[in-house]
């Protein structure tokens, strides 16, 4: 049940290579097409574009990126705004605006599509939550929440190999937030563990992992259906909600033989309603890819729990219908 599934296995084998980086040359490599972040090369590009001076004086970001942050944090406040936190930030990152407070590149538009997404379900407030993210890549969404929400405790699992970067990264880009290894004993849901993280190795069964939101971005369609439902279903982790940004199926993936939404469905009433009971079957042996491809962001509630978000499905942000930036294509 804990091994990868078979496009994973690929994948971490591929990825043995950040273990010879230095620390700080990380956030240049684990969003290069490696599947933890964004592609890197376009911000790479963007940023040496606009530190390169024009007439003695820096041109304006670029308005492209700049619209699209800005679409994402309509109507949200400052404290929930991403920013690269990466102190090789002036690298890959262009400034918001003059004050250069808030920078921007590819993976921050991505994360604050889950932070938007996330605010508006009333989901990440200043409440003291206690959140689970399975699946962290490395630490982007983690480092995002904890900081618009600090009275929170979050919970990433994960193979031992991407742990290890989450640890490495977040001593580096964001040493205010402690970071706790595995069960530790000192780690209990209290006040005293609140604005910290915890690194739960997947093949950790020791205990039962309690959470208020179940979180999983771009990490359960990567998965076989035992493994899904044994986040979601064995008890494994006891969750009040699950906030899922996923598509149906990842297309190299075909351990994964049932839709998301039908496996999440078993556990669940889905919001938006809509999502539920669009099904997809075999065409020659093959998933059909438009209905696998489908970008969804849903919430999961406990059946006989039925819960009313205060927004419109239309206004999630990232999926066909709501606002997708660019970056999504």
């Amino acid at each position: 049940m804990n091994a990868p599934s078979s496009v994973w296995n690929g994948w971490l084998e591929d990825l043995r290579f950040l273990r010879l980086l230095e620390d700080k040359d990380l956030r240049l490599h684990v969003g290069f097409g490696y599947y933890l972040g964004a592609p890197i090369e376009k911000d790479l590009w963007i940023a040496s574009e606009y530190g390169r001076p024009t007439q003695s004086q820096l041109p304006p970001p670029p308005k492209k990126i700049v619209h699209d942050y800005q679409e994402l944090v309509a109507g949200v406040p400052d404290g929930f705004w991403v920013s690269e936190p990466d102190p090789l930030r002036e690298r890959i990152s262009v400034p918001l605006d003059e004050s250069r407070i808030y920078w921007i590149n590819t993976d921050t538009v991505r994360t604050q599509v889950d932070i938007t997404n996330l605010y508006n379900l009333g989901l990440l407030d200043d409440a003291a939550r206690d959140y689970v993210e399975v699946g962290g890549g490395y630490g982007r969404l983690a480092q995002a929440v904890l900081k618009s929400s600090p009275a929170s405790t979050y919970t990433i699992v994960d193979f031992p190999e991407i742990l290890d970067i989450v640890r490495r990264w977040f001593a580096l880009a964001c040493p205010e937030i402690p970071v706790y290894i595995g069960h530790e004993e000192d780690f209990d849901l209290d006040q005293t563990n609140r604005g910290s993280l915890r690194l739960i190795s997947n093949e950790s069964r020791e205990r039962e992992l309690d959470c208020d939101v179940l979180i999983n971005v771009n990490s359960f369609f990567e998965m076989t259906n035992a493994q899904v439902l044994d986040y979601i279903e064995s008890g494994r982790i006891r969750w009040k909600q699950i906030y899922s940004n996923n598509r149906e199926r990842q297309p190299d993936n075909f351990q994964l033989t049932s839709p998301l939404t039908e496996l999440l469905g078993r556990v669940g009433e889905l919001w938006p309603e809509s999502v539920a009971g669009q099904s997809y079957g075999a065409a020659g042996g093959s998933l059909e890819r438009m209905d696998e491809n489908r970008k969804l962001v849903l919430v999961v509630s406990h059946h006989g729990h039925s819960w009313t978000p205060p927004i419109h499905p239309q206004q999630l942000q990232g999926i066909a219908g709501g606002y997708m930036p660019v970056v999504f294509s």
